[in-house]
């Protein structure tokens, strides 16, 4: 998809998954948030595209995301969360990783995936 939809569909407030063409994972959802959400204080930046067409766009911080998408409770955010701790485990502040789990008070669901990453 050329990054101009990707703009026109976030002017329409619309999320968005992203994956390599002609795969299906890895993916990553873009969803439009307000720059002055709460969620973005510890914001990071990704810089998608080819190197000839980038687009830097603030994220919400991967702890931050792990703690949201456990506290979603669908199968679906459970796996996303996953992927999250298992891909950037060694790079992921703790203390902001259970913070956020202890402010979306999803400390259970944080135990089981841990467990399932094998991460205890």
């Amino acid at each position: 998809m050329p990054l101009s939809d990707i703009a026109t569909m976030f002017e329409h407030n619309e999320p968005i998954r992203v994956a390599r063409e002609g795969e299906r994972i890895p993916s990553v959802e873009l969803q439009p948030t307000e720059s002055h959400h709460p969620s973005f204080q510890n914001q990071r930046t990704a810089i998608v595209g080819p190197d000839d067409n980038t687009v830097t766009l603030p994220i919400v911080a991967l702890e931050i995301q792990i703690a949201y998408k456990l506290r979603m409770q669908a199968d679906r955010d459970f796996e996303d969360a996953y992927f999250l701790l298992q891909t950037y485990y060694d790079e992921l502040d703790t203390n902001l990783l259970e913070a956020s789990v202890s402010n979306y008070e999803v400390e259970a669901e944080y135990d089981e995936l841990k467990a399932q990453a094998e991460m205890e």
